[in-house]
């Protein structure tokens, strides 16, 4: 939100002052921005599926360990 309100201001602050008729660079905010919210997006997601192998790999030991004789537990 905050970045389409600098790239709008950016915009009608070029416009208004006569700078141009119509400004791009306001509108160039996005792409960075764009490409650093498809980073995220990708590093959560990265996470979540690292989050999730770890305690699928915890409770698969828990069930094998569940499942060994009490004798080869000691």
């Amino acid at each position: 939100m905050l970045t389409f309100v600098a790239s709008f201001g950016l915009n009608k602050a070029l416009v208004w002052s006569g700078v141009q008729d119509f400004s791009l660079w306001g509108w160039l905010f996005w792409v960075p921005v764009l490409v650093a919210e498809a980073k995220l997006r990708q590093a959560k997601r990265l996470g979540q599926e690292r989050v999730i192998a770890r305690i699928q790999a915890r409770h698969d030991a828990m069930d094998q360990a569940d499942s060994q004789p009490e004798s080869k537990r000691l």
